[in-house]
């Protein structure tokens, strides 16, 4: 037993190899468990994937419904997504802003949480570049505001400001 070089056929080397009986069976059976296991493997990771765009796309319909409920209508897609640590110590007037709106951030502070960031579409004074903010903490919406982000801008809470 052994290997043999066999011929070259167009520049392309063939190679077999020649074993005893019981060693094709042993190497059959090795190589359909590596298949099974790259195939379950492969399934694992397509239902993990499949979970995790599920997840997100819930996310965002949580979204999309929470500004529709404040009376907002946004681009569907976010402008941007960013995961970051709230901060510990918030401000006073960032934590009241928050609890305008309905959000008590107190037991997210230091948390890992999304912000998902839309346009509006729909500002009282027809302004555009005004965007809404909302922070997702495992698949909940914990806080949010109302900004632009320009030298005069503003920041309020997720409430719609009377029409001017």
């Amino acid at each position: 037993p052994g290997i043999e070089y066999n011929r070259e056929v167009d520049k392309m080397v063939i190679w077999t190899v020649k074993l005893p009986q019981r060693k094709h069976c042993i190497l059959a059976g090795a190589l359909a468990l590596l298949l099974l296991v790259g195939l379950l493997s492969f399934a694992s990771g397509r239902a993990r994937s499949s979970d995790a765009l599920a997840q997100q796309e819930d996310t965002l319909v949580l979204c999309l419904d929470c500004l529709e409920g404040f009376g907002w209508e946004v681009a569907p897609t976010p402008v941007s997504t960013e995961d970051f640590t709230l901060e510990s110590q918030l401000s006073q007037d960032y934590l009241a802003l928050q609890q305008e709106a309905g959000f008590d951030l107190s037991d997210d502070l230091g948390a890992v949480v999304t912000r998902y960031t839309f346009e509006i579409l729909n500002y009282p004074t027809g302004e555009t570049g005004v965007l809404a903010d909302l922070l997702v903490r495992d698949g909940v919406i914990v806080g949010g505001d109302v900004r632009t982000s320009g030298l005069e801008g503003f920041l309020h809470s997720l409430n719609r400001p009377a029409e001017s």
